[in-house]
């Protein structure tokens, strides 16, 4: 009759003793006790304990233990834990920290406020604004020369038409020597020019003691020289852009035609004519209140320039000493 073993019931032949008892205390190497695939004690290097993919106390080289893509205490070189793409404590050479574009610490450039023009900047804006300013609005821009004038800028305009106007003679001198190739001189070039240059600034200043002499002696309205000095700016400024075209067409035409000199008076002159209409307009404020006392007024102020403008054209004709200038300077003034 066969015999089972008391213990683990496995069947014994005749005389057999069960060992069951002796191997109980050694772990089975194959099977594992705790859980399928792995014994008590032992870690699955194949199966993680306390999660899918990994065990308990030893670090995956793979996967993340804070969260997918990066274990703890080790920062991401790809990752970031704080914000996208930067990690803590680690500055991102990048990515700024406390607003996009701009780190902390660091200062956020400041937006320039605009070059402001200097004084010269200022005073020439100033004289191209007053000529721009008599051809858009006349009365209002000549007036304001005489009202509250702005000595500086009634100088510098009356210094540009003084220049200007010696312009006239420099190239003048320049042709007509020209003519006989440098064998003969007839104008005296650079005297002509400082003359011409003398001349135009004597004839404006003497408008504006005119002016002022004037408004005193008729209208009986107090006037002080720099106000009297705006009336001749509104003069200046109306024989400027002709006297421009004029020294061109003197530079550019030839000289010995009587024509192409005509035409270069008749240019000038009108610049003369336009200041006719211009000087009253920067005098209203100190013309007399009755009309007819007005009409004399005026007349006797263009009378007493033109007297003086004669006058200075004369010495500088015999200054020059030539026949020729003085043909060419008939009604220049």
């Amino acid at each position: 009759m066969a015999k089972f073993c008391s213990n683990c019931g496995r069947p014994l032949q005749e005389g057999e003793v069960c060992t069951c008892q002796t191997q109980s205390g050694q772990p089975n190497q194959g099977q594992p006790y705790g859980q399928q695939g792995q014994p008590y004690g032992q870690p699955n290097q194949g199966q993680p304990y306390g999660q899918q993919g990994q065990p308990y106390g030893q670090p995956n080289q793979g996967q993340p233990y804070g969260q997918q893509g990066q274990p703890y205490g080790q920062p991401n070189q790809g990752q970031p834990y704080g914000q996208q793409g930067q990690p803590y404590g680690q500055p991102n050479q990048g990515q700024f920290y406390g607003q996009q574009g701009q780190p902390y610490g660091q200062p956020q450039p400041q937006p320039q406020a605009p070059k402001q023009p200097g004084a010269a900047g200022i005073y020439f804006k100033e004289l191209w604004g007053s000529i721009v300013g008599a051809y858009k609005k006349p009365a209002e821009t000549l007036s304001g020369m005489t009202v509250n004038p702005k000595a500086p800028v009634l100088w510098g305009l009356l210094g540009i038409q003084a220049i200007l106007f010696s312009l006239i003679f420099l190239f003048m001198g320049l042709k007509m020597n020209g003519l006989t190739g440098g064998y003969i001189t007839l104008i005296n070039t650079p005297l002509a020019f400082f003359m011409a240059l003398i001349l135009g600034a004597a004839i404006l200043a003497v408008w504006g003691a005119v002016a002022m002499a004037f408004a005193k002696a008729v209208a009986k309205k107090p006037m002080t020289y720099s106000q009297g000095l705006g009336a001749a700016a509104a003069k200046a400024v109306a024989q400027m852009p002709f006297t421009v075209v004029t020294a061109l067409f003197v530079l550019i035409l030839p000289v010995s035609s009587g024509f192409a000199m005509g035409l270069i008076m008749f240019i000038y002159s009108a610049g003369t004519l336009l200041s006719y209409f211009f000087i009253p307009v920067s005098m209203e404020a100190f013309l007399a209140e009755d009309k007819n006392k007005r009409v004399w007024q005026l007349f006797l102020t263009f009378v007493v320039n033109m007297v003086v403008s004669n006058v200075a054209a004369w010495i500088f004709l015999q200054i020059i000493g030539s026949g020729m200038a003085s043909a060419l300077t008939g009604g220049l003034f």
